[in-house]
This record gives C-alpha cells, sequence and structure tokens, in this order.
C-alpha cells in the first residue's frame, strides 16, 4: 500500500510517491491499434502521452484527465494505492463535484483503496508553508488552462478569496500565435509558441512581449474586479508560473518558489502523508 500525489494538470501531470517522482504530458488519443499500453476509461482505450490535450473545464468527467491518472498508477510499483489530487478552485468548492471526480477515479483500478481531492493552489501552499507565516499573500498558480487564485493570511486560507480565471498559459499561447501570424504573415503552430519564448528573433520576441505584458495587465484587471487586495505580495506557482518568471519578476515584482511545476504534487503528498499518516 502506498500514496500517490498526483497533480492532473491540463498541461502535464505530475506524480509522486515515497519511493519517486515522474512527469508526463497531459495528452491522451483513442487507440485504434494493438497497443503495448493502453487504458480503459468509460469503456474506450486511450494511449496516453500522445494525441491532444482536452481542454474541457470540468476535469470530474474529462476522460483523459481521468486516462492520465490511470497512466500514472500503471508506472507505480504498489499492489495498493491511496491517491491524492486536486481541482481548480471554483470546482473544489462544488462538492458533489469532488465526489464525482473521486467516483470516477476509484472506479478505474480495483488497486484504489482510497481517494481525496484537495483544491489546486491550496495544496502548494502546503510545500513552502514557513514561507507564508506573518504574511498576507494572493497566491496565483498558472497552470494549462486555469489559473487558482486565493489569498493566505499567516499560513491559512482567506476563506471565499479562492478563485479560477481561465487564462492558463493555453490561452496565453493561443493569442502569441495569433498575434505572430498576423504580424509575420507566415504559419505557427499552438506547440511550437513554448520554444519561442527563448528566440533570438527581435521582430518575433517583440510580438511575445506585448502579448504577455497584455496577458498579466487582464490577469491585474480580473484581480481588481473580483476585489482582491491591493498592495499585498504575489506568489506564483505552478508550470506556467516557471516559463514565465521574467515576465512575473519583472513586470509584476511577484515572487517565484524555487521548484514551482512541483509544489502542488509536493503539498498533496504531504497532506497525504497526515491523512494516511501508516501508508508512508
Amino acid at each position: 500500500m502506498g500514496i500517490i500525489s498526483i497533480n492532473n494538470g491540463y498541461w502535464a501531470t505530475k506524480v509522486i510517491t515515497s519511493k519517486e517522482r515522474f512527469i508526463f504530458d497531459s495528452k491522451a488519443e483513442l487507440a485504434t491499434d494493438e497497443y503495448t499500453n493502453t487504458f480503459l476509461v468509460d469503456g474506450t482505450n486511450y494511449k496516453v502521452g500522445e494525441g491532444r490535450r482536452d481542454i474541457g473545464l470540468d476535469k470530474s468527467a474529462n476522460n483523459i484527465q481521468l486516462a492520465c491518472i490511470s497512466k500514472a498508477l500503471s508506472k507505480s510499483t504498489y499492489d495498493e494505492y491511496k491517491i491524492i489530487t486536486s481541482l481548480p478552485a471554483n470546482i473544489y468548492i462544488n462538492k458533489e463535484g469532488r465526489e464525482k471526480y473521486a467516483n470516477n477515479i476509484k472506479v478505474l483500478n480495483p488497486k484504489i483503496k482510497d481517494v481525496k481531492i484537495y483544491m489546486e493552489g491550496a495544496a502548494a501552499q502546503l510545500a513552502d508553508l514557513e514561507w507564508y507565516k506573518g504574511k498576507l499573500v494572493v497566491l496565483i498558480d498558472i497552470g494549462g488552462l486555469t489559473i487558482n487564485i486565493m489569498v493566505f493570511e499567516d499560513g491559512k486560507l482567506v476563506y471565499g478569496t479562492q478563485d479560477t480565471l481561465n487564462l492558463g498559459t493555453i490561452i496565453l499561447d493561443n493569442r502569441i500565435r495569433a498575434a505572430l501570424t498576423s504580424t509575420m504573415c507566415d504559419n505557427f503552430t499552438d506547440y511550437q509558441i513554448p520554444y519561442l519564448f527563448n528566440t533570438d528573433d527581435n521582430k518575433i520576441k517583440k510580438v511575445i512581449d506585448e502579448e504577455t505584458e497584455r496577458y498579466f495587465s487582464e490577469i491585474d484587471q480580473e484581480l481588481k474586479k473580483k476585489g482582491y487586495p491591493s498592495g499585498v505580495e504575489k506568489r506564483f506557482t505552478g508550470g506556467g508560473s516557471l516559463r514565465l518568471k521574467n515576465y512575473i519578476e519583472n513586470i509584476l515584482h511577484g515572487y517565484v518558489g524555487k521548484d514551482p511545476v512541483w509544489e502542488n504534487a509536493e503539498g498533496q503528498f504531504m497532506l497525504g502523508s497526515v491523512v494516511w499518516p501508516y501508508e508512508i
């Protein structure tokens, strides 16, 4: 028996156990041939790590997300599992949605003995709890499709401040792709955009800078409209914050932790260790 923390993002799936950690793309496609490794979800076989990302907002009923969880389990060496994973803040607060997601996970494999769901972002705070002590902080978790936002006071979540914006890096990349296509009169693909952040082409870099600055301006306006406090420290986490770290630090003067890609998964595992103390 072992605890498995699965941070099942729209862009990548991060997995931590007491023995290992690994990451893979949150992609899947229908298995139309005799593939060696396929995963059955709701009567359909999927090949995971290739194909497409499903950007449906409701993870609790998202078969590609569930197929990624199946792959995470298949890479583990445990005979039985207790799983802790998470949902975006706006879905997590819906008790029925949490229960639905947990039940959909449980039926994936008879070796699953228990499932706990936590709030994305709040889990990241657990990974560096001391940093939050004595501070009022807006935590911004930038994922592939969504951004989770919440306020912590002295390491405790301020109830009611949790929210989710549909402004993850997939949205930003699509805006950059469209702007580059218009400006350069050339063809650019979605999967190409992340690599262009390191380009030496000044014309391309200018477009990326302009679109990214507009993107953060939109996030800032959303924070103001929703009544988040001004003039307080901002901490960013999630895989998107690593790619956008230079913009976060230089434009927003925000703080990015040492390992933002893994903070949610690490925090989940810490929580699971408390919930199931005898399974480590």
